[in-house]
């Protein structure tokens, strides 16, 4: 029984070096390493000199939600998404209904496919709704897509700043939450496959 403790002990410590090694061995993910820690050193600054400076606070703050919307861009590949694979196609079909609609200047009443056992649009509740939907008469649904995802992002990103000042958090744990909130394996994982939103 001791020496079962022992190799498990052992091997959650070796976890962080095997970690470090899929880091070393995958360039793609260098800069954002880099980014991550530069704002992990510097929100660890802030909270060991300057704890007080509100401007500082602000601009780490904002260097932090501009991670956020580069790792987004970058997960997303700048809106060169899979249309045809996984839920991405549900929503290529939302989007481009949305688009065609408000190019003919009318609401989508119906969709081409039946989508979740109906062909109505507004029927289906996986349907996008935003206040913003009529930018896609302006831009291609790439664009949108993207823009949407920032906007949700920077809806999020304000919250998790308001939390910030109601729990009175320093820089350097609230970073923690940040990265949790923009990293987390789940709902990456649910963006990826298109699960929008």
């Amino acid at each position: 029984m001791a020496h079962r403790r022992i190799v498990d002990i052992l091997a959650t410590l070796r976890v962080p070096f095997v970690q470090l090694r899929l880091l070393i061995e995958t360039p793609a993910l260098w800069g954002v390493a880099f980014a991550a820690s530069l704002l992990i050193g510097l929100a660890w600054l802030h909270d060991r000199r300057d704890r007080d400076g509100v401007r500082s606070a602000q601009l780490i703050e904002a260097l932090a939600c501009a991670f956020g919307v580069v790792m987004l861009m970058w997960l997303f590949h700048a809106g060169r998404v899979p249309w045809t694979e996984g839920d991405w196609r549900e929503e290529w079909t939302f989007f481009f209904a949305w688009k065609q609609a408000l190019g003919d200047g009318t609401l989508p009443y119906y969709l081409g496919t039946a989508m979740q056992g109906t062909e109505r649009y507004l029927a289906n509740l996986q349907t996008p709704m935003m206040p913003y939907v009529a930018g896609l008469a302006l831009v291609s649904v790439k664009t949108f897509l993207l823009f949407h995802i920032i906007v949700v992002y920077i809806a999020g990103f304000l919250g998790a700043i308001a939390l910030r000042r109601e729990m009175a958090l320093g820089l350097l744990p609230w970073m923690m939450f940040v990265f949790v909130f923009t990293l987390n394996g789940h709902i990456v994982s649910h963006l990826s496959v298109g699960h929008l939103p």
